[in-house]
Order: C-alpha cells, then sequence, then structure tokens
C-alpha cells in the first residue's frame, strides 16, 4: 500500500550516509527533507535569481508543458519548445501557472541514459551548480538528474 504524504517521514537535520542508506535507500522508504543539505545551499539559492538562471542557459533548448486554463492538470498537457529564458519570462508573467518545466528527454542507449542530465543542465554552466556526491548520498552512484520548475504563489 502507498503511502500518504502524511506518512512520510521527515528528516529535520541531516544524518550520516549508512543511516541513510540503512533506514531508507535500502528499504525504497520515502523521506521528505525539511532543510537544504549544505552542498546544495548556495545552489539554492543561486537558482531563485531569474536573471543568474538566464546568464548560464538561458538559450538552452527545453520542452514545458503547456496547459490551457488553471483547470487542466499537467502531466498530459502538450509540450512546447522554447527557450529556458523565454520559459522563466513566462513564469513570471500572468500565465506563468500554465508552464511548467518536467522530465526532458534524455538519449538512452541498451545501458541506460547517455548522460546525467538534460537540458538546461545540460551544455550549461548549471550542471556546475550541481554537487555530483553530496555526503548524503556518497554510498550511492548518480544515474540522472532532473530539473523540475513551476509558478507557484
Amino acid at each position: 500500500m502507498a503511502q500518504t504524504l502524511e506518512e512520510v517521514e521527515v528528516l529535520h537535520k541531516p544524518i550520516d550516509a549508512q543511516t541513510f542508506f540503512d533506514k531508507y535507500v535500502s528499504k525504497r522508504k520515502p523521506v521528505k527533507f525539511s532543510f537544504v543539505l549544505d552542498e546544495f545551499k548556495a545552489m539554492s539559492q543561486q537558482w531563485k535569481d531569474n536573471h543568474y538562471l538566464k546568464s548560464k542557459a538561458g538559450k538552452e533548448k527545453i520542452f514545458a508543458e503547456v496547459r490551457q486554463s488553471m483547470d487542466d492538470k499537467f502531466g498530459i498537457a502538450k509540450k512546447e519548445q522554447m527557450e529556458f529564458g523565454n520559459f522563466l519570462d513566462l513564469l513570471s508573467s500572468k500565465q506563468g501557472c500554465n508552464y511548467y518545466l518536467t522530465v526532458q528527454e534524455i538519449e538512452c542507449n541498451e545501458y541506460g541514459p547517455n548522460k546525467l542530465y538534460a537540458s538546461p543542465l545540460n551544455e550549461a554552466l548549471l550542471q556546475d551548480d550541481i554537487p555530483m556526491k553530496p555526503s548524503i548520498l556518497s554510498y550511492l552512484e548518480l544515474h540522472q538528474i532532473n530539473c523540475w520548475m513551476g509558478h507557484s504563489e
């Protein structure tokens, strides 16, 4: 039986990598972090600044989900290709709630994805902001990084 959001355990402070692996990863047990890991603190501030994001990846091509109205759901909306900088402008506009950056397609071969990430991270300087081996995940190998962005109030 799937857990509801209220049933998911919340971590309020960092734990060591072995405990994280034993308690959550090895049991495939979801956990919510109520804090930002030290390795992500700089990125979490920089990525709130649209000027910063545009300077690093504004020309990257992305596919954004576009819904016609607030009544429509994301995940079934049509996708539109645009530059990441234009997407950020749209998010800041009155129509921003109708746009969503979801998982971007990554080319795969018989062994899996050819890259760790897709646009707007791929080929852009934004990938340099992402810690590749956070201390809490030191027992794991990175498989793929995804970026989601949307409008919220």
